[in-house]
């Protein structure tokens, strides 16, 4: 079955090629044809013709120089404004003044005919310097709408719970803000590449700097030398396919070295080394019984008077609620009570629309949302890297997640993309990266979806086991939640109970 897929994987891309490789031939048949018509090489020459000026030009002296002459402004031009136009595209996503300010000049650039662009570059700047700005103000619109576009549809979940995490806000554009605007610049990439060639070759032909393709263009023009104009059309046309093709799988690469850069440096220090997380250093009363620490004593976490909700749209009634260290307390309200919500204004993602909340200073959080919130492309690894790298070793990360993925897969799965595990495995992983966090407070919010009955009993005892003396908030529908986590089960949202 392995080696069929791989046939048809060939055969499918074996097709493709010979189907382009059809529809030139249909073309040049088409040009020669028309040429054989017209029968005038004044006006138009045929594909043999074009292709052996080609040669000839490619063969000579000048062309070597004319190329690296429109080269090298084509793509000094191209990558200033690719630069500059992805820069005020991620300014302009978060600021609406900037916005504001550069939506003229943008749908100006955008309308402007790139020959009137190029007779007033010329007027202002000279011949020589003409064709990198050209391609520099064709470029830059549609990069700078690309990166806007990509910012403004992108979903900012990941980053806001990453931010929860302390993840560093250039670690979080990394990891995610990069990672789904990349489509949207590789897809407008497409065409500025080849938009980009023909600006620049078009004010070469318009101010004639001499040496570039331009000049030479214009000169087989004036001297009605029109199988020159098509040896040379061609040779751009190639090299803005070839440059095309190039910058695209660049782009397409740099998706990969985004993350790569997003966990550089996340090793732990020799000072940091051994050193214990916030739950092992947290100091608390063990009850008379076991292992199970007393809660009470230092508060955590107070709400006065507090209405939850979204959007100004009202989720809960007033209610007060106090969370001390190492309580551990199950919020098992029904379906739409506002669980999610609680746990969310909690951890800071949302703002109490009424009351107040008040968190003590030193207070960090860890938190595991509702929906599964990974970074795709990283391994389970990778991704409890990124949060916790800089103060647990990666051997200590791998332990912990076999712990709860490798009972019953291999150790490979720890290396895969977690995009290619299961709904429960993800949950899992997400799990060992809010109990490893070095935090205060756990919050986790239906933590246990996706498992079956024995995975979900071995998830919960993993929880009691790295909880470590921290107070654990969690939010779910199960009603024997709160047995499976020796915690306090509770509906605080019930019209009938009392304020805590």
């Amino acid at each position: 079955m392995r080696n069929l897929k791989l046939f048809t994987i060939s055969d499918s891309a074996c097709n493709k090629v010979l189907s382009r490789i059809g529809a030139i031939m249909l073309w040049l048949i088409v040009w020669l044809l028309i040429a054989l018509a017209v029968d005038n090489d004044l006006i138009l020459v045929s594909p043999f013709v074009a292709l052996a000026r080609l040669g000839r030009i490619v063969c000579s002296a000048a062309f070597a120089s004319a190329v690296g002459f429109s080269f090298v402004r084509i793509v000094l031009g191209f990558s200033v404004g690719f630069a500059a136009a992805f820069a005020l595209g991620i300014g302009a996503a978060h600021s609406r003044l900037l916005k504001t300010v550069l939506e003229p000049a943008v749908l100006a650039l955008k309308s402007t005919p790139i020959v009137c662009i190029i007779v007033l570059l010329l007027m202002w700047v000279g011949s020589k310097g003409v064709s990198a700005l050209a391609v520099f103000l064709v470029v830059f619109p549609a990069i700078y709408l690309a990166t806007l576009q990509g910012m403004e549809s992108s979903s900012d979940d990941l980053q806001r719970l990453l931010e929860v995490f302390g993840v560093a806000s250039a670690r979080q554009f990394l990891a995610d803000g990069y990672q789904q605007v990349l489509p949207y610049l590789i897809a407008a990439s497409k065409h500025a590449c080849g938009m980009a060639w023909k600006a620049g070759v078009a004010a070469e032909l318009i101010g004639t700097p001499t040496g570039s393709m331009g000049y030479f263009i214009y000169q087989a023009k004036v001297l009605f030398e029109v199988g020159d104009v098509f040896a040379w059309t061609i040779a751009v046309v190639a090299l803005s396919w070839l440059g095309e093709k190039c910058f695209v799988w660049l782009l397409a690469q740099s998706g990969g070295w985004a993350l790569k850069l997003s966990l550089l440096g996340l090793t732990p220090s020799r000072a940091t080394a051994g050193q214990p997380t916030a739950g092992d250093r947290f100091v608390v009363k063990t009850s008379a019984t076991g292992n199970r620490p007393t809660a009470g004593g230092v508060e955590l976490v107070r709400l006065c008077d507090a209405v939850l909700g979204y959007d100004c749209s009202y989720a809960t009634d007033a209610f007060n609620f106090v969370l001390h260290q190492a309580e551990c307390l199950v919020i098992c309200d029904p379906s739409g009570a506002g669980k999610t919500t609680f746990i969310n204004s909690i951890a800071g993602l949302l703002p109490v629309l009424e009351g107040q909340r008040h968190v003590a200073p030193w207070l960090r959080f860890s938190l595991m949302s509702q929906q599964t919130l990974l970074v795709e492309a990283l391994s389970a690894v990778q991704n409890v890297q990124l949060v916790c790298g800089a103060y647990v070793s990666e051997h200590k990360i791998r332990t912990v997640l076999g712990e709860l993925l490798m009972h019953d897969e291999s150790e490979a799965v720890l290396d895969k993309p977690v995009c290619q595990l299961s709904g429960g495995q993800r949950r899992r992983v997400e799990l060992v990266r809010a109990l490893l966090h070095d935090s205060n407070v756990v919050l986790l919010d239906e933590p246990f979806s996706s498992l079956d009955y024995k995975t979900h009993e071995h998830a919960a005892q993993f929880v009691k086991d790295y909880l470590k003396g921290r107070a654990l908030l969690v939010a779910s529908h199960a009603s024997n939640e709160a047995r499976l986590l020796d915690a306090t089960a509770l509906e605080l949202f019930c019209k009938n109970s009392s304020d805590l």
